[in-house]
C-alpha cells in the first residue's frame, strides 16, 4: 500500500516499488481527480495482541483504524508519535455521488497496527493520528484492559476467553467458538422466535439470499476492519423457535386477551434459554402493533443508551412490504436501536435527507412505500440503489432496484433551510432535489424545511453508525427491569 502525494496532479504518474534488492519495473499509476479536502477520521481502537506482565502492566499491540487515513500517517499515543505500521484498507464506493457535494467524503478505510507499548493494567491511553499533509483526526479514549478473564480484543464486550473455552453465565456452557466466535472480531448473537399465523421472512431460495441472509451480509460488509481474518461483524441468528399467536404484541408484563395483545415479557422469560442471558438479544417476529409500528425496541437511550430487545411487527403488513429488502431494513432497523443508534442519528429526526441509513424512515421501506412518499422524502438515491445516476422520476422506482441494506457512514453533507444554501442543482450528493417543491430546479439557493421534525433553522447533519455500535445492550438491558 502507498498513499497518493497530497500535491500529486490528475493523471498518470510512474510508479516503481524499491527495496534492498533493487528497483522494479516502472509502471504507470492514474490519479483519476483531485484528492477530496477529507481529514482523517479515528473510528475505532481494538487490541492486536495483549500480554499481562507480572509486574502489573499490559504490554499490547493497539489496532488503529478510521476513515481517509493516510498509509504514512502518524499515531499519537497519550500524545507521543508511536511506531505503526499501515495494515489492510477497504476502499469505499461512491456509486458516482459527487465528492465536492458530500459533507465527508471517504475515500478509504485504513487500519495501523501500533509497535508494543506497555502500561499498568485498567490504564486509559489517548489515541490521535495525523496524516501526511498535518492533518489530525478527532481523539478516542482507550481503556486498556485490566485481566486476561475480561479482555474484549474485538471490543464487542464478549471475553476472548469466552469466545475460545465458551460462554458460561452460571446457567450452562455455550460453544462460541462452534458458532463462529473469533476472538479478534465482533459478533451479535439474535435469538428470533416467530408467532405461527404471521408472515414469515423470505427464506434462501436458489441462489437468492432470504431476510436474514441478507441482514448477515450487511453485517459482514460493515467498513471495519479485523486483523486477522475477514473484515465486518459475525451476526449469528437463531430463528428456530416460536411464541404464542396474538393479532397485537406489546411491551407490555400481561397478556391483554382483551384487545387481542401478547406480552413480550412473558414470551421473553418463557422462551430464552436462561444460559443465553447476557449474550443474545431477544426478538419476536410478530404480527401487529395496536400503533401500526413496524417494529419496536426496549432501546433505553436516557441511561444504557442500548437495548436487548426488540420485535418486527410487519406480519400483518400488506403484500407490498413482505419482501427481502423490506423485511431486512426493518429487522437491522430494529436491532440498530438495540445497538444504540437513532432515527436521525444524533437525534430522533425520521426524515433526513442526508443521512444514509436504514434507522432512518427515509431509507427503511423505501421500495415498499408509494410514489408520492418517495417524493416527498428525497435522498441519494444513487448511493440508495448503489447505481449511479439512478433517479426516481416523480417518485417512481428507478428500473434498476438493487437497494444497499446498510447503515450511514456519516459522509452526508450537512444542510440548514432558512439561510439560502440549499441548491436545488446538487441536492445532496450531486442529484437535483427541489427542495422548496415547486415543480422545477431553481438555479438560485433556496430556503426549505429539510425534515420535517427540525426547524428552519436547524442544521440538518449525517452520522456515523458503523463506528458508534454500542454491543453491550444484552449485559446492561433495555428500558425495561422485568
Amino acid at each position: 500500500m502507498f498513499s497518493v502525494p497530497p500535491n500529486s496532479a490528475p493523471g498518470g504518474h510512474p510508479l516503481a516499488i524499491e527495496s534492498s534488492q533493487g528497483r522494479s519495473a516502472v509502471l504507470r499509476f492514474t490519479v483519476d481527480s483531485d484528492k477530496p479536502n477529507a481529514t482523517p477520521r479515528l473510528d475505532q481502537v481494538t487490541l492486536a495482541n495483549a500480554t499481562f506482565e507480572k509486574d502489573g502492566n499490559v504490554r499490547v499491540n493497539l489496532y488503529v483504524q478510521g476513515a481517509n487515513l493516510d498509509v504514512g500517517a502518524k499515531v499519537l499515543i497519550d500524545g507521543a508519535e508511536t511506531d505503526s505500521s499501515a495494515h489492510k484498507a477497504i476502499n469505499n464506493n461512491l456509486f458516482g455521488a459527487n465528492p465536492a457535494t458530500l459533507g465527508y467524503p471517504i475515500r478509504h478505510y485504513l487500519s495501523h497496527i501500533v509497535s508494543e507499548i506497555s502500561r499498568p493494567c485498567g490504564t486509559t491511553v489517548s489515541v490521535k493520528l495525523t496524516n501526511e499533509a498535518g492533518e489530525s483526526s478527532n481523539e478516542i479514549r482507550y481503556a486498556l484492559p485490566t485481566d486476561a478473564k475480561t479482555i474484549s480484543s474485538a471490543g464487542d464486550g464478549i471475553p476472548d476467553e469466552a469466545k475460545r473455552n465458551g460462554y458460561d453465565n452460571g446457567h450452562g456452557r455455550i460453544d462460541l467458538k462452534a458458532l463462529g466466535a473469533d476472538p479478534y472480531r465482533k459478533i451479535i448473537f439474535v435469538q428470533v422466535d416467530m408467532m405461527p399465523r404471521a408472515t414469515k421472512p423470505i427464506p434462501k431460495i436458489g441462489g437468492s439470499p432470504g431476510t436474514f441472509d441478507a441482514v448477515k451480509q450487511m453485517f459482514a460488509n460493515a467498513p471495519i476492519i479485523n486483523p486477522y481474518g475477514a473484515n465486518g461483524i459475525d451476526l449469528v441468528i437463531d430463528d428456530s423457535g416460536t411464541v404464542p399467536d396474538w393479532r397485537y404484541l406489546d411491551f407490555v408484563d400481561q397478556d391483554d386477551p382483551r384487545t387481542g395483545t401478547g406480552s413480550f415479557w412473558k414470551m421473553k422469560n418463557d422462551r430464552l434459554d436462561p444460559k443465553r442471558v447476557g449474550l443474545y438479544h431477544y426478538a419476536v417476529w410478530g404480527r401487529e402493533r395496536l400503533d401500526n409500528a413496524s417494529g419496536y425496541s426496549d432501546v433505553d437511550f436516557n441511561g444504557t443508551k442500548v437495548g436487548e430487545a426488540f420485535m418486527i411487527t410487519l406480519g400483518d403488513a400488506p403484500t407490498a412490504y413482505q419482501t427481502v429488502q423490506s423485511q431486512a431494513e426493518t429487522f437491522a432497523h430494529e436491532l440498530g436501536h438495540d445497538l444504540g443508534q437513532k432515527h436521525g442519528g444524533t437525534n430522533h429526526s425520521r426524515h433526513k435527507p442526508n443521512y444514509w441509513s436504514l434507522m432512518s424512515y427515509t431509507w427503511q421501506l423505501r421500495t415498499s412505500i408509494d410514489d408520492d412518499s418517495r417524493s416527498k422524502y428525497p435522498t441519494c438515491t444513487q448511493i440508495y440503489y448503489a447505481t449511479p445516476g439512478a433517479v426516481e422520476t416523480n417518485g417512481k422506482l428507478p428500473k434498476v432496484r438493487k437497494a444497499r441494506l446498510d447503515y450511514s457512514e456519516g459522509m452526508g453533507p450537512s444542510l440548514v433551510g432558512n439561510n439560502k444554501s440549499l441548491i436545488e442543482k446538487s441536492g445532496v450528493c450531486g442529484q437535483p432535489i427541489d427542495w422548496n417543491r415547486n415543480g422545477k430546479i431553481d438555479t438560485a439557493p433556496v430556503n426549505a424545511q429539510v425534515d420535517d421534525d427540525d426547524g428552519m433553522g436547524a442544521q440538518v447533519a449525517d452520522f456515523a453508525n458503523w463506528s458508534n455500535l454500542g454491543f453491550s445492550g444484552p449485559k446492561l438491558g433495555g428500558s425495561h427491569s422485568p
